[in-house]
């Protein structure tokens, strides 16, 4: 094919489809350029897909195509594993015509830098690297291209480079004077552009030209000019700017200088110099180029990555996707530079935007998505308009719901994540994003629409966030015509607005509760109220916010309107309160109890904003507060919290002059901190139980209405006894001392019942005070019942119930006994005796509700289902239980103390056995032995009996040596006397059985099991505790490094039952509490903290810190209520008692104490040992000891009968102590101190009778407490730090 080829006329043209008859398997081809040299279609072939053919018409028998064919084949050998490089797979010669064929590409270079979204600075360098590597592969191959331009380098959809239509059969040189051969061979395109290297245009005419004259540096000049053109988006040369280059006429340096990068018109210039020995190899260009002009993560990480999804065997778009999403959270750590990290993910992107729309199957849609969604945090704000929010749109027609959702929110997050928004994107929200989600108003699925309604007042924030930052784009840049008017801001923000309320209304209209919850959730409406403004909140968000009221069904929605009001209002200004006070009184009368709560907090919050009158105050006060007697404590809670807020708000004299009058009847004594919310809740009257409140509820409205004319007759008669003596000899207001009437039978018998059920006298002041709600709450059933105001009878007469009725006395209780000797019992009042009502024979028929129809009113289906599957579950339990023979003697072999014990100061026995410091002491659970372990390493284990006898004995009964001789550091007896488990300094936890023989009670041990702990890792073991819940035997033991870990002694070689990790940021475990509930464990640390575990989740629940913030020493259960627990911290031998519920001190003890709460005044004694028990007189009574060797017995109810039980040994030697006890209240804590005085002993004349008795003191620091009973007696035991053990009576 030389230069006289484009002479020759073929004898006759025929249709190109005649010529394709002679090629197999070929379909539906299409031209895709027709000249005079070759025909290029686009046809389908069968089992390959879409290819490129290029018909040559043999003009001539003459012309053998042979050797050309045989050139062809070579290059595809050369080139067949180069990624970059795409070179003719097959080739065909017919009679008529060649025939050469490779795989379709839908995009050249010249038709990419044309199509949106344009290519970036960064793309176009990825683009011109890819070219060079080419170039540099097919050198390698000693292989030239020959006919490198824009239409022959390819570029798919998702960046990749390809070098394609190797042009060895046509002619090499050219000639300079004559053009037609290079319009027939090289001009296809008919735009007059060439890339032609100079060199091969001569003025001699060559017929023939050799492949091998081809060289690397005339495709390095091709190579230049489309990288000049990729970044001047203009050709660089025509064929007559050429021939003045090739004349020295002309110079493109001038044209380069447009381009900004000096270093890429630098490297152009010299891949076009006129001499060809001047320009360097494309590798050379690589090297010396990196990295000033290709970053260097094109050679590290971009190039081998992205190759893999160009090699064969081709991943099909759910692999590459899925193998995506594996790899992109390893990228960040691959490119530690923020900017490399940034552009990597903008040209990876475009493998998802490649790959979405051909996915199948809905997993990879959602991993997809989710990449755009990660993609757009570091992408800049254009290649996220322009990528990926049309493929989240896209998204939206996918026929899953789920993938609908996931592009709803995805969409959201990229639009969150764009700062600069150009010109030309300032209408995306009008003109492009608000009309295609119009679309998911009406979707089918629930779930698309409720995303959406997340997403509209994030999506409203975006587009006003848009708007000003078109404006402030509008406003700086100079590029924007003269003539192009400037927006208009107010009329873009009510464009915006009405798509905003046109998208609301829709959504509200459907009447779908969730949807309402959705969009008023969380900040969302916040961020409405900020896009609408004060004047559309008045005008669209309150009026549609009203109507969620009338949603009856749904009493989450109408929790969220008091919910959503504070806000609204915030925004309107106090104007608006006036409109919602209405509403505010309406909702405290809903029939669902959260609505009220709800109700009652936004009530709160209007008055902390000072959004409420003074008259207003004062009117919604009157109607919360009788909430202080309501049963649930919700409301209680919320109404206690309006009237601080109120107290807040309200200035002293208002405060103190109309608002404590108002409250004082709901409070036992007068609260000077009305601010305080807990100093209220610590002086509340109880409220009005939830069984009498449920049973006036069930009344008809007669029924109510004569109920609560009877409490309203009593209330007066008591006020009348209370403020006249004289009255006090009338009849009292009982049920049976009021005559009734033949038709009153039925109130009679309804007043009877209520009684029976435990109704006081006083309930009835409450009941009047929640009148208005039974009152509503009877209406809404009568509403919900028309013309049957009961459902169920209930006849009893045909049972015989004893109802116990107090005499009606209102007098406080005294209190009926005293523990110790110290006081006497007091006998109980005459006033407090029951007497017996029997109604065996009064045939009353009383009309209700039942309780369980009533109930299964009140509640959903799904809390039915709950209540029926754990009434199954505790029954399943109780069954289980009562089974099992080892739970049943170990419950009988559990003691308990005797609440009659009081102490004697008699001490009964002096032991030491020990060595050194006694850590810590154990009684097992019949009270029959009790163990003790040192720092000596020993344990020994002593037997209660032998002190009972009338020769006590000085040594135990059984020694167990530490292996190496490590000190022990805890003991638990786990379950039963037969077992107790030992923990060392070293790590190790070692379970003994012990062995008793009845007739010497002589005590063998034998070690069952043995656990090591890594004291370097966890830390030293600190104590421990033994769990039984059911059948399980569990042993808890705690490490100083945060780890709580539970050892099932059933299976002792199997890993921990459970294993616990405190957080250090509280400190070290210093102490640890199994809860008696074995539902729960208290482990206290070193700073302070008390972390409250629940074993059924294994999660830490709550966290109660102390003020000072000092270690927590030791913890106690409290013996009668779950709810609390009692812990010593390292302060003033301070003793707290903490409520697990409210997180509060309900009481502290103080020894030699500071001024309450004063920390830098803080003492150095601690409490190291604590024991409690109940007294007969339901009190709680606590035993201390520490570091000041003194045993105390604290009363927590009559403070002033505490004493020192045990002095120390050295307190009466030349000293006189005296103590008096007294209590405070500090912020709603009551405060126990005691004042501690030393007097001088005076010197006595009289010489001694006898040698002085020792004293019987400690001489050390206590460190462990314990009362163990036996037959007849019980003793106290006490241990100290110089290894003595002291038993007392």
């Amino acid at each position: 094919m030389g230069n006289n080829l484009a002479a020759i006329v073929p004898s006759s043209i025929l249709p190109v489809g005649s010529y394709l008859g002679e090629v197999s398997d070929i379909q539906n081809y299409q031209s895709l350029g027709n000249t005079r040299f070759m025909k290029v279609l686009r046809c389908n072939r069968i089992n390959e897909g879409e290819i490129v053919i290029k018909v040559f018409v043999i003009p001539s028998s003459q012309i053998s195509l042979q050797q050309k064919q045989e050139e062809i084949q070579k290059i595809e050998r050369n080139l067949r594993y180069c990624p970059n490089c795409l070179p003719f797979q097959q080739s065909q010669i017919t009679d008529k015509a060649g025939f050469l064929f490779r795989q379709f590409v839908h995009h050249n270079l010249y038709d990419r830098l044309s199509i949106r979204p344009f290519l970036t600075d960064i793309e176009k360098r990825w683009i011109a690297y890819q070219l060079l590597l080419a170039l540099a592969q097919c050198f390698k191959s000693h292989t030239s291209h020959g006919d490198i331009k824009t239409e022959n380098v390819m570029i798919t959809s998702w960046g990749w480079l390809l070098l394609t239509d190797f042009a060895s059969f046509k002619p090499t040189y050219l000639p300079s004077d004559n053009p037609s051969d290079f319009n027939y061979y090289f001009d296809t395109s008919r735009r007059r552009t060439c890339y032609i290297a100079v060199e091969r245009f001569e003025v001699k005419e060559f017929n023939t030209t050799p492949l091998y004259e081809l060289t690397p540096s005339m495709d390095i000049y091709s190579a230049g000019c489309v990288i000049a053109e990729l970044f001047l988006d203009e050709p660089l040369f025509d064929l007559f700017k050429l021939m003045e280059y090739r004349n020295r006429k002309y110079d493109p340096r001038t044209h380069l200088a447009k381009i900004k990068n000096p270093e890429i018109a630098a490297m152009i210039a010299s891949m076009i110099e006129l001499d060809p020995g001047s320009r360097a190899i494309a590798s050379e260009y690589l090297t010396k180029y990196t990295p000033s002009i290709f970053p260097l993560f094109f050679k590290t990480f971009l190039y081998e990555y992205m190759k893999q999804y160009a090699m064969q065997p081709k991943m099909l778009p759910d692999e590459v996707i899925d193998r995506l999403a594996i790899d992109f959270p390893q990228f960040e750590n691959i490119l530690s530079d923020r900017g490399a990290y940034c552009s990597a993910i903008l040209i990876i992107q475009s493998l998802v935007a490649a790959n979405i729309r051909s996915l199948r199957y809905c997993e990879s849609k959602l991993c997809a998505i989710k990449l755009i969604g990660l993609m757009s945090e570091a992408m800049e704000s254009e290649a996220i308009l322009e990528r990926n929010i049309p493929l989240c749109i896209w998204m939206f027609k996918d026929l899953n719901a789920r993938v609908r959702c996931e592009a709803i929110r995805v969409l959201t997050s990229s639009l969150m994540h764009v700062t600069v928004v150009p010109r030309s994107e300032a209408n995306i929200f009008p003109e492009y994003i608000f009309p295609e989600l119009r679309r998911l108003e009406r979707d089918p699925v629930l779930s698309v629409r409720a995303q959406f309604a997340a997403c509209v007042a994030p999506l409203a924030k975006c587009a006003l966030r848009f708007l000003d930052l078109s404006q402030e784009y509008s406003r700086g840049s100079e590029a924007i015509p003269s003539d192009s008017p400037l927006m208009n801001y107010d009329s873009e923000l009510a464009e915006l607005q009405t798509n905003i309320q046109g998208i609301m209304k829709n959504l509200i209209q459907l009447s779908e509760p969730l949807i309402v919850r959705t969009i008023l959730h969380g900040d969302r409406l916040n961020a409405l109220c900020v896009f609408f403004g004060r004047k559309g909140i008045g005008q669209f968000m309150l009026d549609h916010l009203c109507t969620l009221l009338n949603f009856k069904e749904d009493w989450q929605l109408r929790a969220q309107f008091f919910e959503s009001i504070v806000s609204l209002a915030a925004y309107q200004g106090w104007q608006s309160t006036t409109f919602l006070k209405a509403f505010l009184l309406q909702g405290l009368l809903d029939p669902e109890e959260f609505v009220v709560v709800s109700c009652v907090n936004a009530t709160g919050a209007l008055c902390d904003l000072n959004l409420l009158k003074r008259a207003d105050i004062f009117e919604i006060a009157d109607h919360i507060a009788p909430l202080c007697f309501h049963p649930n404590l919700w409301i209680r809670h919320s109404a206690v919290g309006f009237i601080a807020s109120c107290a807040s708000a309200l200035s002293l004299a208002d405060r103190y002059g109309r608002l404590r009058p108002l409250i004082s009847n709901y409070l036992t004594r007068d609260v000077v901190q009305l601010q305080s919310s807990y100093a209220i809740l610590c002086h509340m009257r109880p409220a009005l139980s939830r069984k009498i409140f449920d049973q006036f509820l069930r009344l008809s409205s007669v029924q109510l209405e004569g109920a609560l004319n009877f409490a309203e007759q009593t209330v007066l008669k008591n006020h009348l006894v209370n403020t006249n003596p004289a009255h006090c000899r009338s009849k009292s207001s009982t049920v049976s001392s009021l005559e009734f009437d033949k038709e009153d039978e039925q109130l009679q018998a309804i007043l009877t019942r209520l009684f029976a059920n435990g109704m006081r006298t006083e309930d009835l002041e409450k009941v009047l005070q929640l009148r208005f709600l039974l009152e509503q709450g009877n209406q809404e059933r009568s509403l919900n019942n028309p013309g049957n105001s009961y459902l169920g009878k209930i006849i009893v007469s045909t049972i015989k119930p004893k109802c116990y009725e107090y005499s009606g006395d209102d007098k406080p209780v005294p209190r009926l006994a005293e523990l110790g000797s110290r006081r006497k019992p007091r006998a109980p009042p005459a006033s407090l005796q029951c007497r017996v009502l029997d109604f065996a024979n009064a045939g009353i028929v009383a009309e209700k509700l039942p309780i369980s129809e009533y109930r299964s009113r009140q509640t959903s289906s799904c809390a039915r289902t709950l209540d029926a599957f754990l009434k199954h579950a505790d029954s399943l339990y109780s069954t289980r239980v009562a089974a099992n023979n080892y739970f049943s003697t170990f419950q009988n072999e559990f003691k308990v103390i005797d609440s009659k014990w009081c102490l004697s100061h008699h001490l009964v026995a002096h032991l030491q056995e020990h060595s050194s410091i006694i850590n810590r002491m154990s009684l097992s659970r019949d009270h029959a032995f009790f163990a003790s372990v040192s720092e000596d390493g020993t344990c020994c284990i002593w037997d209660t009996e032998r002190f009972e006898s009338g020769k006590p004995t000085n040594k135990s009964s059984l020694v167990i040596e530490s292996r190496n001789q490590s000190p022990y550091r805890s003991v638990a007896f786990c379950g039963s006397r037969q077992k107790i488990a030992l923990a060392t300094a070293a790590g190790d936890i070692a379970l003994h059985h012990l062995s008793i023989e009845s007739e010497n009670r002589r005590i063998s041990q034998k070690q069952e099991s043995m656990r090591h702990i890594d004291c370097e890792d966890d830390g030293p073991i600190v104590d421990m505790g033994f769990l039984s819940p059911g059948s399980e035997d569990i042993l808890v033991y705690a490490t100083m490094n945060g780890s709580i870990s539970g050892w099932d002694l059933r299976i002792p070689n199997i890993k921990s039952a459970f294993e616990l990790q405190s957080d250090l940021r509280y400190g070290l475990i210093t102490s640890l509490l199994v809860h008696p509930n074995q539902m729960c464990l208290v482990s206290g640390t070193s700073s302070g903290a008390h972390m409250i575990w629940d074993l059924r989740f294994q999660l830490p629940v709550k966290t109660l810190n102390h003020p000072t913030g000092r270690r927590v020493r030791r913890l106690l259960a409290h013996p009668s209520d779950p709810s609390l627990f009692i812990s010593s911290v390292q302060d003033n031998n301070e003793v707290s008692i903490w409520e697990i519920e409210s997180g509060a001190r309900t009481t502290v003890l103080l020894a030699n104490a500071p001024p309450p709460y004063n920390s830098n005044n803080s003492g150095t004694d601690a409490v190291h040992a604590m024991f409690g028990w109940i007294s007969t007189d339901h009190q709680l009574r606590i035993l201390t000891g520490g570091s000041d060797q003194r045993i105390r017995l604290w009363d927590t109810m009559y403070p002033a009968e505490s004493y020192i039980f045990s002095p120390a040994a050295l307190d009466g030697r030349s000293h006189t102590i005296s103590t008096s006890y007294s209590m405070s209240l500090v912020e709603g804590t009551q405060i126990i101190e005691e004042n501690f005085q030393r007097k001088p002993k005076g010197q006595s004349t009289k010489p001694p009778r006898g040698p002085e008795l020792p004293d019987p003191g400690h001489r050390d620091i206590i460190s462990d407490l314990l009362v163990y009973q036996t037959q007849f007696q019980t003793f106290l035991v006490s241990a100290d730090f110089s290894g003595v053990i002291k038993l007392w009576k």
